[in-house]
């Protein structure tokens, strides 16, 4: 997301920020007048930076508008001139720019002219006025001498004589200053012209952002490239939630065996056991990978048992608990899944629905939550075990139910625990749902029972602290933990995806309950029944019983304030079942006293005999 956020932006700045190039745009001519300092002046008692100030600001561009005239703009004129002043070599390079060659000249030429009439305007000033005085003195002066007529004999002492003398003398010195004024001549410039202005036409070397939308689109989109990939780098270090599968082997110190993607609707299949709906679907294909480590892993336990020639080497069925650090992180879909997947296999599986507090795993299945565990290892009034109804759409899969939500779920764990154990002998596989490993204390109990441990995680929820806590808790009860699953991988290989999504082609599957009742699945994706009449939808006719349906039944439940929550939308409709499954243990005591401790109502000799009058049953 960062670096497509990053490229977004930078290519959205550079089309909005470029001024575009037209084709037919007239090429931009340069022309440049230097003007050196004189010689005679030094650079420390004369400022070139200001002097560079002066063509841009000021009277000089308002001089240059008036000598242009048609009522030119000086701060249009003053925008086409760039002074650059050079303090080392005393120089001042004044650069015009128009479309125009000859005006381009100009304008270099004038600026610097005006430039260089400011800097000498006082010069001259003072100059000017010197040589006008000293030329009035003069006239002056010369007007009085020849107001002597005659001049005064210069044989005869006398008042006129001193008189002209004294004016004739002044006269003499004002001759000699005036004369040395005009041999000065005015003073020279402080700046004279050392190359006057030629065009040329404007390169675009350098550095410089291109004018035209799409070039300069493309350089800030790579620019947005390079910044968004290392944005991606500092989040992944600063990120403190699993986000690869490398992350989650690091955080809980086991292999990942499996990596299942994120729906893309999950909203829609939200309750909805996809093993039935959409077998081919690349989700139920991760979980079918799972299977496959788990046969393997309860395979190499078997071979192990059966070296070690220990009486728990005659056992046939495998335990295997799903924790995860929090909640809603996939592990009780991930029960469901794995549990269909198993009995798809050919082995029969029972799932036990241990989380205590809140229980879901019924609602995959489309089963009720009670009568359950809590019902029947209650102290209070239980009920028989073999009232409850095991029975589920899914062949080959066998579910306890929890029953009823409790506060303190501590009194039924020990009762569960053998449950658990007493089911190897029935079951291939006896999978549990449990309550998050953090939140409660209920998996680490469960675990006691376990052969097999699956720890469940959520990329991008499950936090690697919470990761970390988990694998030092698996650690310190010695859990035989097998793998991690991580839901919700987005890591996998571009290629693997794509094969996954492209190669299941989705034609409508038919429905879990369609498949029970015989229906088969025609090249178009419906179903064909093995009735010649499909089953009617509408309202029932007089004659046919008044079943509820599960819908209906969950609402009147709902109404009456029991746990019966309405099937998932992969359950058209659910025949009654003929008779009720075995219960899951004999009758309570009559005094309903537990005769096995704290933890529940039912011996190890109870739960023996029950077992075994189960398989037979069963």
């Amino acid at each position: 997301m960062f670096v497509g956020l990053a490229v977004l932006v930078g290519v959205v700045a550079g089309w909005v920020s470029a001024p575009g190039h037209d084709a037919n745009a007239l090429p931009m001519y340069r022309a440049t007048h230097t003007l050196i300092l004189n010689p005679t002046i030094s650079t420390k008692v004369f400022n070139l930076d200001q002097a560079a100030l002066l063509v841009t600001t000021g009277a000089i561009p308002q001089n240059v508008a008036t000598k242009i005239g048609s009522g030119t703009d000086p701060a249009k004129l003053a925008k086409k001139v760039q002074p650059r002043p050079n303090v080392l070599l005393g120089t001042i390079d004044i650069t015009a720019s128009d479309t125009d060659p000859n005006f381009a000249v100009a304008l270099a030429d004038d600026f610097a002219q005006a430039l260089v009439d400011d800097l000498s305007h006082d010069g001259l000033l003072r100059y000017q006025t010197a040589h006008d005085s000293l030329q009035a003195t003069v006239d002056s002066l010369q007007a009085q001498l020849d107001a002597f007529q005659p001049p005064p004999d210069p044989r005869v002492p006398s008042a006129a004589k001193s008189q002209y003398d004294a004016l004739a003398g002044q006269l003499q010195t004002a001759s000699a200053q005036l004369f040395q004024s005009n041999a000065a001549g005015p003073p020279q410039p402080t700046l004279t012209t050392l190359q006057s202005a030629r065009a040329i036409i404007a390169s675009n070397g350098g550095l410089k952002a291109p004018e035209d939308k799409p070039a300069r689109a493309a350089l800030l989109g790579l620019l947005g490239l390079f910044l968004g990939i290392g944005l991606a780098f500092a989040a992944e270090r600063l990120e403190t939630r699993l986000t690869t599968k490398t992350s989650a082997e690091q955080a809980l110190g086991l292999p990942v065996v499996a990596e299942i993607p994120t729906l893309p609707s999950a909203r829609r299949h939200e309750g909805e056991l996809m093993t039935a709906t959409q077998p081919s679907a690349p989700f139920v294909e991760s979980y079918r990978g799972l299977r496959t480590m788990v046969l393997l892993r309860a395979l190499d336990q078997a071979h192990l048992e059966a070296g070690a020639a220990t009486p728990d080497a005659a056992r046939t069925g495998k335990v295997l608990v799903v924790v995860s650090p929090g909640a809603g992180e996939g592990k009780t879909t991930t029960v469901a899944h794995l549990a269909a997947l198993l009995a798809e296999a050919g082995h029969s599986v029972l799932v036990v629905s241990a989380d205590f507090r809140r229980p879901r795993v019924h609602e995959l299945f489309a089963v009720k939550s009670a009568p359950g565990l809590t019902e029947v290892l209650g102290k209070t009034n239980p009920l028989p075990l073999r009232s409850l109804n095991l029975s589920t759409p899914v062949k080959g899969v066998k579910l306890l139910a929890s029953g009823a939500a409790v506060d303190n779920p501590a009194p039924f764990l020990g009762a569960t625990v053998e449950l658990m154990r007493g089911a190897r002998p029935l079951f291939d596989y006896v999978i549990v749902d449990t309550a998050p490993l953090l939140v409660a204390n209920d998996a680490s109990e469960l675990i006691r029972a376990a052969d097999m441990v699956l720890v469940v995680v959520r990329a991008r929820k499950t936090t690697l602290d919470a990761c970390g806590r988990a694998a030092e808790l698996l650690r310190r009860i010695d859990a035989p933990a097998i793998g991690t699953v991580l839901v919700g991988a987005s890591d996998m290989p571009t290629a693997y995806r794509y094969y996954r999504y492209r190669y299941y082609t989705a034609s409508q599957p038919p429905s879990l309950w369609q498949r029970l009742r015989g229906g088969q699945a025609s090249d178009d994706g419906r179903i064909q029944r093995a009735e010649e009449e499909p089953p009617r939808r509408g309202r029932r006719n007089a004659e046919e019983p008044a079943d509820l349906g599960p819908r209906r039944s969950a609402r009147k439940g709902r109404r009456r304030g029991t746990s019966a929550p309405a099937p998932p939308a992969w359950v058209d409709e659910v025949e009654a079942p003929e008779e009720p499954e075995p219960s899951m243990a004999p009758e309570p005591s009559a005094a309903g006293a537990p005769t096995n401790g704290s933890n529940g109502p039912h011996s190890d000799e109870s739960l023996a005999e029950f077992w075994q009058e189960f398989k037979e049953r069963r």
